[in-house]
């Protein structure tokens, strides 16, 4: 049940590790999607197209524990790498539960997702931030270019942007899961015309049929729509963005943290509820638009007034200069994590001579 190494994505990066004398590899068990009556890739929780599909999403999981317990046996890693789209993280889907796995007698260490950290913390003795991570991507030219299709050219996106005056710009991208209706896509449309900014709308190509008539002839001289892929980094860094309308995923509530924008939050299912309350309630950087109910697909609810009311805030309300002055200064903080001495440095640092420590007295 086990892919070949050649197979993975991270073949390259282990074949080099591997011709340099280090003890390194990597093994996949393949998760067993088709063969239990679900859709090719459906191989999280969220992508469960209808209810009826929940228990052959359960048994497929469950179908994971065997080879796994198997592997881990095999391998006894020293250091395990994961992150949250694990399909058996979903305690309430599967029927075992793998930090207790890792933890007890199997892995000593383990890299995981920031978003990931509550399921191993009650096993963890140690916990080190690292990150974050798209600071790292920054300053390397061709950072836009993930292999994704997009209707504009990211150096004509950022010829519009060079275009428009400083934190004017509302970017507006509610992630790459949650399907909006027709009434949905009307009521977000409505709202970012009614607020009478200047914006960024990244559309899902399945939603691009939902746009209303009308909407982007009306709004050409204001806004800029990018059908597909965006190139996310470089539109968060451009001094003319003011603001980001977002799903309030954990990579996209970093990136908008590190890009130093204030945020119009609309989060959608799972994890990113909480993460809202992080940006409204903690930081204090953000408005919502009154999300309060879990929509993984076929997201609907949320009135165009919200949208506007909270657009407006962010860029132009009385409290807007408050909302970008925070958020400067949180991007300032998480750069210095980055730098030597900084607590992201020192975190994998730390973690480093752990392993370290644990292979000498281990030989």
């Amino acid at each position: 049940m086990t892919t070949p190494l050649n197979q993975s994505v991270f073949s390259k990066a282990i074949q080099r590790n591997k011709q340099d004398g280090n003890e390194i590899d990597i093994r996949l068990i393949k998760f067993q999607a088709v063969e239990n009556g679900l859709p090719e890739g459906c191989e999280r929780l969220d992508l469960v197209p209808t209810d009826e599909l929940l228990n052959n999403f359960t048994i497929a999981t469950t179908m994971m524990k065997e080879p796994f317990e198997q592997l881990l046996q095999e391998c006894r890693p020293i250091c395990l790498v994961s992150d949250m789209f694990l399909p058996w993280t979903y305690d309430s889907a599967a029927k075992f539960n793998i930090p207790r796995l890792v933890f007890h007698g199997t892995s000593y260490f383990a890299l995981c997702a920031t978003d990931s950290v509550m399921r191993y913390k009650p096993f963890m003795n140690k916990n080190l931030g690292i990150g974050p991570l798209s600071l790292c991507n920054r300053d390397i030219e061709d950072k836009a270019e993930r292999g994704k299709n997009s209707s504009i050219d990211k150096h004509e996106c950022m010829k519009w942007l060079d275009s428009k005056k400083s934190s004017s710009i509302v970017y507006v991208c509610i992630g790459s899961v949650a399907i909006f209706t027709a009434s949905q896509m009307e009521e977000l449309a409505m709202g970012i015309e009614a607020s009478g900014q200047e914006f960024i709308w990244v559309v899902r190509p399945d939603n691009e049929e939902c746009l209303p008539e009308g909407f982007e002839e009306r709004t050409k001289e204001k806004g800029l729509i990018i059908r597909g892929w965006a190139p996310q980094l470089l539109i968060l860094d451009h001094e003319a963005v003011g603001a980001f309308v977002t799903h309030c995923g954990w990579n996209s509530t970093l990136e908008g943290i590190s890009a130093g924008l204030p945020m119009v939050t609309w989060p959608v299912f799972g994890e990113q509820f909480y993460n809202e309350k992080l940006v409204i309630e903690v930081l204090r950087t953000g408005v919502g638009v009154g999300s309060v109910q879990w929509k993984s697909i076929d997201s609907e609810g949320v009135k165009r007034e919200a949208i506007t009311e909270a657009i407006k805030k962010v860029i132009v309300g009385e409290e807007a200069e408050g909302f970008r002055s925070r958020a400067k200064a949180y991007t300032k903080m998480a750069r210095q994590a980055l730098e030597e001495g900084g607590s992201s440095s020192t975190g994998l640092t730390d973690f480093l001579q752990d392993i370290s420590a644990y292979s000498s007295t281990s030989n």
